[in-house]
């Protein structure tokens, strides 16, 4: 019996036995099967090859998508950098990635060019450019291109925003601002007054104009008064600007409400010029004037009454209003002061410190001041009780001043050939802002918006200027923080910036050193 044939483990090839002759046949199926598993095995390696090559050829891709991955590098150069890639990109596509080790601490705003593709803006993730030393050498930091820059991964804004609502705890002044667009005809002794949210200049000279400047400032011209005069007085009750007296002998008074639409009430009970008005308690009141000691008094609904007297006849005299009392003081060859309380009854307070005309007055913290006249510097306060103090006086003498208050602030602008505008605050310190930007007297004075507005006046020919001034403070911020108090989103590029007082608005502090 023969026995049966061995096969190999793999290719299952007959294996003859040692007793068996060479057969052909046998041979022959061996020779099929080796080459069956040779060409398979053939096959295999070429599409392992083919995928090897697909393989790289993906990798070569990846490597060089530097918007799925982030290409790195050191930089060369200062604030000017230049980065080399490998593989080198193309392009610089919106959306690359770069991480970049710095090799130089910048010294202001910086640039990087990737393989000489472009010097593109390096900026932080709010728009803003880098500061000297925010880019540290041998740190890394990771950019994205936006298509116009490469902007800071990972920072958030860097900002701290901090809300203001009427906050007045900085160090404050008042300052001029600007020269708005000039009154629409020149004139001297002219008055003023504000009314829903216009400042009016009315009168002057020969003329009737009225001129009313918004809260931006914007001018208009209303209707004009009905009857033109110079040294008329003005004041604001019940939602009307009221003009009245003036020239040489006019009664007449003009009412404006807050559309600036014009009406006429019942006139004066008596015509005169160099009058002085005033509100108080719901009445304006005009009181004095040439030759007269007449008051007159207007409620809300224009309606006309006439209070007592004033103690003395005077001309040129000054009002204003204090702790319930509407007080007129001086006048030519007067230091008489005469208060009326909310019911109209009237007391005579202590007298002005020297007796003068063509003083102005107003009202800061308190207190009511009368400053300058005559040929003095004299300023009086009174207070809520009336009593009297004397301050420091105004840096140069002069009559014909104008004067107002805004922001915490009672300023006296001009007046004889005088250009100088002093500020007294709240606790009567006084300063001395920027100078008006000419000499005049004769001017007038009223508030909008938070300016303080000196119009018109007179030296050698009369003017149509006004003068815009702001109660602002200084705050203390770091370089690259961002602040809007109304006008748009600012950068502070020095460690202080200036805004109106109170401020309302907001500040994104970014982390730094105020020293």
């Amino acid at each position: 019996m023969i026995p049966l044939a061995d096969y190999t483990l793999n290719y299952n090839l007959k294996k003859p036995a040692g007793n068996e002759n060479f057969d052909v046949a046998d041979q022959n199926g061996n020779m099929g099967l080796i080459d069956i598993a040779l060409k398979e095995n053939a096959d295999d390696i070429a599409s392992v090859a083919d995928e090897l090559a697909a393989h790289k050829a993906d990798e070569a891709t990846l490597l060089a998508d530097y918007i799925r991955q982030p290409g790195y590098g050191i930089t060369s150069g200062a604030n000017t950098y230049t980065i080399t890639l490998s593989p080198a990109p193309i392009s610089l596509d919106d959306g690359m990635c770069i991480a970049v080790k710095i090799g130089t601490t910048n010294t202001g705003a910086a640039t990087l060019n990737p393989n000489s593709l472009g010097a593109i803006s390096l900026v932080k993730s709010d728009g803003s450019a880098f500061a000297a030393g925010e880019l540290v050498s041998g740190r890394i930091y990771t950019f994205r291109h936006s298509g116009t820059s490469f902007i800071l991964q990972g920072e958030g804004s860097g900002l701290t925003q901090v809300d203001y609502v009427g906050f007045s705890g900085f160090l404050k002044k008042c300052e001029k601002v600007s020269n708005p667009t000039a009154l629409s005809a020149e004139r001297r002794d002219l008055a003023a007054t504000t009314v829903g949210g216009y400042a009016l200049f009315g009168g002057g000279g020969t003329g009737t104009v009225v001129d009313a400047y918004d809260a931006s400032l914007t001018r208009s011209t209303p209707i004009a008064l009905s009857a033109a005069r110079h040294s008329l007085a003005a004041t604001t009750v019940g939602g009307y600007a009221l003009f009245g007296g003036g020239g040489d002998s006019s009664a007449v008074v003009d009412a404006y409400d807050a559309s600036l639409t014009r009406s006429t009430p019942i006139a004066l009970s008596a015509a005169r010029g160099d009058l002085a008005a005033t509100t108080v308690g719901g009445y304006a009141l005009f009181g004095g004037g040439y030759g007269s000691a007449v008051v007159d008094a207007y409620d809300a609904s224009l309606t006309r009454s006439t209070p007592i007297a004033l103690s003395a006849a005077r001309r040129d005299l000054a009002a204003t209003t204090v702790g319930g009392y509407a007080l007129f003081g001086g006048g030519y060859g007067s230091a008489v002061v005469d208060a009326y309380d909310a019911s109209l009854t009237r007391s005579t307070p202590i007298a002005l410190s020297a007796a003068r005309g063509d003083l102005a007055a107003t009202t800061v913290g308190g207190y009511a001041l009368f400053g300058g006249g005559g040929t003095g510097a004299v300023v009086d306060a009174y207070d809520a009780s009336l009593t009297r103090s004397t301050l420091t006086e105004l840096s140069a003498a002069r009559a014909r001043l104008a004067a107002i208050t805004v922001g915490g602030y009672a300023l006296f602008g001009g007046g004889s050939s005088s250009a100088v505008v002093d500020a007294y605050d709240a606790s009567l310190t006084r300063s001395t802002p920027t100078e008006l930007s000419a000499a005049r007297y004769g001017l007038a004075a009223t508030t909008v918006g938070g300016y303080a507005l000196f119009g018109g006046g007179y030296i050698g020919s009369a003017s149509n200027i006004v003068d815009a001034y702001l109660s602002v403070m200084d705050i203390p911020v770091t370089i690259g923080s961002k602040y809007n108090f109304g006008s748009g989103e600012q950068t502070a590029a020095t460690t202080i910036i200036t805004a109106p007082a109170p401020i309302t608005g907001y500040i994104k502090y970014k982390k730094g050193t105020i020293n």
